[in-house]
């Protein structure tokens, strides 16, 4: 299936790409119209490298798939035949860039809950971040 059109390319701190897809659901409980949205990788020819929030327009391109091992076992509780997970990616071969990203590029590690006491179940709700601008 071949790609092509606008994107912007993220890029992380790993040197990974992906590009953010948006849908829109009607919410069970509201009824209410939202946007989803899903990040799907993005491959570039070798060699090619682009900043962080970069905006291209893609000339050439198509959709490819990758697979991970999940280490999960099988019906039988065993690992003869490997269980995958499939992800789809976007391998880009030619495109122009319409607006220059940035330098900085995102964090692929996911913010943590801070690690409180027992007793104290704030850090289940706030992240190190929020912590920060509490008044105490």
């Amino acid at each position: 299936m071949n790609i092509s059109g606008e994107a912007r390319i993220l890029k992380d701190d790993r040197g990974i790409y992906k590009t953010t897809l948006v849908s829109t659901d009607t919410n069970k409980e509201t009824g209410e119209e939202e946007k989803i949205f899903m990040k799907i990788n993005v491959g570039f020819k070798k060699g090619v490298e682009v900043k962080n929030k970069t905006k291209i327009n893609i000339t050439d391109g198509f959709i490819t798939f990758f697979r991970i091992e999940t280490g999960e076992v099988d019906e039988d509780g065993n690992l003869k035949q490997p269980i995958y997970k499939y992800f789809p990616k976007l391998v880009i071969m030619d495109f122009e860039v319409l607006e220059e990203g940035i330098d900085e590029v995102y964090s692929s590690k996911p913010k943590k809950a801070v690690e409180t006491n027992s007793s104290d179940n704030m850090g289940e709700f706030y992240t190190a971040e929020d912590m920060d601008i509490l008044p105490f």
